[in-house]
């Protein structure tokens, strides 16, 4: 009996831990990281970036080449509606909070093809640590249920 109730446990526990996990997917409780938008040349606002299509994957995250001009804007779909959307942007060992008015709700940030998805606007300027920055790591983290479910995804940046 203590052996089947083990057994139980033991089985039990991860198909709970994954129906948990499922039924947040269901719910469209997730974030995806659509890609990074750049000035063509000099500084430009954000209606006017186009798309940098050069990119590479560095374990499970996408790193996207792109200019760097006065700032660069990275998009992050939400399947559902979050009550709250935060970024962590770090480089070399430090990071620092993204500035709320750095962050752009769906509908506010002018790139027509991603009205549905927020924007990280990634400033060298804002942060001390950018000096000689290689790769920027951006954390994009969503809250559904009043905080109960959360969703962490993340992505970065290769200035060339």
């Amino acid at each position: 009996m203590r052996r089947a109730l083990l057994l139980l446990g033991l089985v039990g526990a991860p198909l709970a831990l994954g129906c948990g996990a499922l039924r947040q997917n269901l719910r469209n409780q997730f974030l995806s990281y659509r890609g990074a938008w750049q000035c063509s040349g000099g500084n430009c606002k954000v209606a006017q970036m186009e798309r940098s299509i050069k990119q590479h994957r560095e374990g499970e995250t996408n790193i996207t080449h792109v200019t760097m001009h006065n700032q660069v804007a990275m998009v992050f779909n939400a399947g559902a509606v979050p009550d709250t959307f935060s970024a962590r942007v770090s480089c070399g060992g430090d990071s620092a909070d993204v500035p709320a008015e750095r962050i752009k709700a769906p509908g506010d940030h002018g790139i027509a093809a991603q009205k549905d998805s927020y924007v990280v606007l990634v400033r060298p300027k804002d942060y001390a640590f950018s000096e000689g920055c290689k790769t920027y790591r951006v954390r994009a983290h969503a809250t559904w249920e009043g905080g109960k479910k959360s969703y962490d995804v993340d992505a970065g940046l290769e200035p060339q």
